[in-house]
């Protein structure tokens, strides 16, 4: 029996079949729970096991389930490298480095069409506004998600890092009476 198995398994190794794919924990036959995230992923192509760094740590400490699994993979895939996953960075992508809300509210402030900009902004916090707890006041304030706010304000106002904050504040009520 033993040797049936073994011939199986390897069959299924070479045809680039998953080993633990229909493997059922000991003592839960029927009703056991199939991972959702599992923290690693086997290339066949690769011939890599690749890891997440939070599998990694814990597969790190003898005794703890993800030992146990990697330790059968490793069984399982010899030859295969285990390899950690890492991030891809893109150079394209523009970073707004300390961009919050509350510099977004004070450029909107000191903008030349700050009447225009602060309604449409008040407008965008109605419709995608929360009530949430602010954590300076406690008061209970009406905040829109900030990657809406970003988002609709780095199409309205693209030029932001020339915005001079050395001129004050442009008051919304002057701008209304000049029209």
């Amino acid at each position: 029996m033993r040797e049936i198995n073994q011939q199986n398994l390897s069959q299924q190794k070479n045809n680039g079949g998953d080993l633990n794919k229909y493997a059922v924990p000991k003592g839960k036959k029927g009703n056991h729970m199939t991972k959702t995230t599992k923290g690693y992923a086997i290339s066949h192509n690769d011939k890599t096991i690749t890891l997440t760094k939070a599998y990694a740590k814990k597969a790190n400490t003898p005794g703890t389930r993800e030992f146990k699994e990697l330790a059968n993979l490793h069984k399982a895939y010899p030859d295969y490298d285990i390899v950690m996953r890492t991030a891809t960075v893109s150079d394209s992508k523009e970073v707004h480095d300390g961009l919050t809300i509350e510099l977004i509210e004070k450029i909107i402030a000191h903008h030349p069409n700050s009447a225009a900009l602060t309604k449409e902004y008040e407008e965008l916090v109605k419709f995608w506004g929360r009530e949430v707890k602010d954590k300076k006041t406690g008061e209970t304030v009406l905040r829109a998600p900030y990657g809406k706010v970003k988002s609709w304000f780095l199409k309205k106002v693209p030029n932001y890092q020339e915005i001079d904050f050395s001129q004050p504040a442009v008051p919304a009520s002057a701008e209304d009476n000049n029209d």
